[in-house]
């Protein structure tokens, strides 16, 4: 959202959108090295639509940080960053939420093995994430559940009004008001 833009603007940065929609995926590798476009962010599965299928060598040198989020990163990404972006460019795995806004990143080293899925990281410091059963109970590291997040900076869903406590999604607890 903005919120990710705003440091990137006060840096002098600048904006740069491409639609798909209207142009479709052929232009936009031109559309990268024209725009000499540095930072790319955009969920995995497009980012893996956009660049399985270019030749070997094929290169985007602008590029300096890959920003992946809203769905599942795996190695593929990872491999796809090796053979067209340059060593020292970031892969950045992103978990944000729109209740929430960020709540992890994680930088990988493009030098480094990876497993098959890529985690989504450290939480920021605002943000406590666990994972939960259906009945709330904390589960240890290594088992299957749902994501709890505890944040003081929820965002009121503007369709629930401005009584989010009224979404069994959305709890208020005694630690985070």
């Amino acid at each position: 959202g903005a919120f990710t833009f705003l440091g990137d603007f006060m840096n002098g940065g600048r904006l740069c959108q491409y639609d798909l929609r209207r142009e479709g995926l052929g232009g936009i590798h031109d559309w990268i090295d024209r725009e000499g476009i540095t930072v790319l962010n955009m969920p995995p599965p497009v980012f893996r639509n956009i660049f399985s299928n270019l030749p070997p060598g094929r290169r985007f040198a602008s590029v300096r940080v890959i920003v992946l989020s809203g769905d599942t990163m795996i190695r593929r990404e990872v491999d796809l960053c090796r053979a067209h972006f340059n060593p020292d460019c970031g892969l950045v795995n992103m978990l944000a939420m729109s209740e929430v806004g960020l709540v992890s990143r994680h930088r990988l080293d493009l030098a480094q093995d990876t497993g098959q899925v890529i985690p989504v990281g450290t939480p920021f410091a605002s943000v406590d994430v666990s994972i939960v059963n259906e009945a709330g109970e904390f589960l240890p590291p290594g088992q299957e559940g749902l994501i709890r997040i505890s944040t003081r900076y929820l965002s009121r869903d503007p369709r629930l009004g401005s009584n989010a406590s009224s979404d069994i999604r959305l709890v208020l607890d005694e630690a985070t008001g």
